[in-house]
């Protein structure tokens, strides 16, 4: 069921009770139009890091971040631990990009964590590295929601 339909910044986000479909017409990278930093929707129900974000992030996920060629296989550095839920999770947590957190668990500003600047590639080299593609709008939207609810488990 359609819930709503928001425009921002040339997207077109249509919300389906708790799942977005963004349609991207025209990325000019203004974010709001309200102002803010973030094209995403917010939402009242948080992603959960086992359900809707390690899924991506295993080595036979969509993203491959565990993937024995990139951070699963000692080739790259930092190492992602993709045995669990938990387990990479806790990898996650111990990683610093340039003395900031890639997840700062706890915190409601995604900007605390350099996760969300990493996928989007504004704080450094875009991950993930091909094969994977880039993250999609809405998977962007997915982690930066995840961020916004203090990185729960």
């Amino acid at each position: 069921m359609l819930t709503s339909m928001r425009r921002f910044a040339g997207i077109t986000i249509a919300v389906f009770g708790t799942v977005a479909a963004c349609d991207d017409t025209s990325d000019t990278g203004q974010g709001l139009v309200d102002g803010s930093s973030s094209t995403c929707p917010t939402s009242s129900t948080c992603p959960s890091f086992a359900s809707d974000i390690y899924p991506s992030m295993k080595a036979s996920g969509a993203w491959k971040c565990a993937d024995a060629t990139c951070h699963g296989g000692g080739t790259f550095r930092p190492a992602v631990d993709d045995s669990s839920a938990s387990a990479c999770l806790a990898s996650l947590q111990q990683i610093t990009i340039r003395g900031k957190p890639y997840v700062k668990s706890g915190s409601k500003d995604p900007d605390e964590s350099s996760l969300l600047c990493n996928v989007k590639g504004t704080c450094g080299e875009q991950m993930p590295k091909e094969p994977a593609p880039f993250l999609s709008t809405t998977e962007i939207c997915k982690v930066e929601a995840w961020l916004r609810c203090g990185a729960p488990p």
